[in-house]
């Protein structure tokens, strides 16, 4: 069954949803706050306009209400002398959109002609209710004038302020949905001109050949792009160091390797020619340790490859029980050259690579075994040092003078007392001494005899918890 293949992720797409979606919120939002803004604009203004018709209405009867107490309550369209003929018109236009009552004492003075079947008791304070009736709800304001035992009431039905709110949430909804399309088209090529930079950056990066590992210029491109762009470099940078050590190991291997391997060659081709006997043993025996030194000079060489591109960002290790180990390793190797093995430690944990921690060891416990001298003793250490552990190699070869004691450390480099070896081991030491953190140091025998003391400190950021 053929797989069907995952649809490709768009940045563009993701950053547009996400932005409508906020451009939504945020207009649904605005026009919500404008609707009820205006909601409360018109409720004071119609509010306002209840309080200046009971205001007006007081003007207008006060003083014959005052004058004249009526036994019992009448219609303002009855003949009761209260007001002129221009104010009776006023307020029969007043009336067919608003009611009012008039109360004096405790009894109802005055009262429009299409005076709902509202609760009917006079009002104790001023101020704003609402009130219920069969055909709906009523917004009521009351005046009370104390001084004239008077109490003015003006009405109006809701549904006029929601007939006017209706009409303005239309009209402010209109012009944002008219909006919204406008401004998620220009929104979608905004954000693919703006994400131009990225392809262009992306451009940039498929035009350089693969030997091109240059650091991209950050000035070129927006400080948004900074840490990418950064990113990229730091790329690269890594990239050219990876290349420079594989170049540097295949030429050190090809310039190293192209002597002993002439030399298997011809020893190979003398064998070949020789007939048995004493001189063909003596060629194959030379043949034999040829071939041993390319293949060591080969596995150091691999160790070293190796060091430079490790890191250490293993597990908790054991320094003491990683050296105990090795120079159990190479007890055999000791004794063939006739040399004795002599160890003293302590547990000492670190946060390191073991296999790290055995190349350290090895390297330099056999560098210290090929130049000690038959029937002399290496001396190996773990010792605590401050905050952290040393191992201490102690050997009574013939040492390194002072001026050699910083350049044996570099590839194929030999120490002027010493003619033996490919000079990689203080290299494969060093090497691991930097991926450890710590430090290494070659001095003389502390007793004073002839020898070398080569020192490797770790440091307490190195070590397990």
């Amino acid at each position: 069954m053929i797989a069907r293949a995952q649809p490709v992720r768009s940045l563009r797409t993701d950053l547009f949803r996400k932005v409508a979606a906020l451009l939504l919120v945020t207009i649904g939002f605005i026009g919500a706050l404008a609707f009820w803004s205006a909601y409360g604009q018109i409720g004071s203004a119609y509010d306002a306009e209840l309080v200046s018709a009971a205001n007006v209405l007081h003007s207008l009867m006060g003083e014959e209400l005052e004058t004249r107490r009526p036994a019992a309550a009448r219609r303002v369209d009855e003949p009761v002398g209260l007001l002129s003929a221009e104010d009776q018109k006023a307020f029969e236009q007043s009336t067919r959109q608003r009611m009012f009552r008039v109360w004096r004492g405790t009894g109802l003075a005055l009262a429009s002609s299409n005076l709902p079947a509202l609760q009917a008791h006079v009002p104790t304070r001023s101020g704003f209710r609402d009130m219920e009736d069969p055909a709906g709800s009523w917004r009521l304001y009351t005046l009370l004038i104390p001084a004239q035992h008077l109490a003015i009431e003006v009405g109006e039905r809701k549904s006029m302020r929601r007939r006017l709110i209706r009409s303005i949430a239309v009209e402010l909804a209109l012009p944002l949905l008219l909006l919204v399309p406008a401004a998620i088209g220009l929104m979608w090529l905004a954000l693919g001109d703006g994400l131009r930079i990225l392809k262009e950056l992306s451009a940039e990066l498929q035009r350089r050949s693969l030997r091109d590992l240059s650091t991209v210029n950050t000035e070129d491109w927006p400080g948004e792009l900074s840490l990418l762009v950064r990113a990229i470099n730091y790329l690269f940078a890594r990239l050219a160091q990876s290349a420079a050590t594989e170049r540097r190991f295949i030429d050190e291997a090809a310039h190293q390797l192209r002597t002993p391997l002439a030399a298997i060659k011809l020893q190979t081709q003398l064998a070949a020619r020789t007939p048995e006997g004493p001189e063909h043993q003596a060629l194959l025996a030379s043949l034999q340790q040829s071939v041993d030194r390319v293949s060591d000079l080969g596995n150091r060489l691999l160790t070293l490859a190796r060091l430079e591109s490790a890191s250490d960002s293993a597990g908790v290790a054991d320094l003491d029980a990683e050296a105990r180990q090795t120079v159990a390793d190479l007890a055999s190797f000791a004794a063939l050259r006739g040399v004795a093995l002599a160890y003293e430690g302590s547990a000492a944990p670190l946060r390191a690579d073991p296999v790290l921690l055995q190349t350290l060891a090895a390297n330099l416990i056999e560098n210290a075994i090929r130049h000690a001298p038959p029937n002399s003793e290496v001396e190996v250490q773990v010792l605590p040092s401050g905050p952290g552990y040393l191992l201490a190699v102690t050997d009574a070869g013939p040492g390194i003078c002072a001026e050699d004691r910083e350049r044996v450390f570099a590839r194929f480099q030999r120490g002027t007392r010493n003619s033996g070896g490919a000079g990689l081991g203080l290299a494969i030491v060093a090497e691991a001494v930097r991926v450890l953190r710590g430090e290494i140091r070659l001095a003389d025998r502390p007793d004073g005899r002839s020898g070398l003391r080569a020192e490797v400190l770790l440091p307490a950021a190195s070590f397990g918890h």
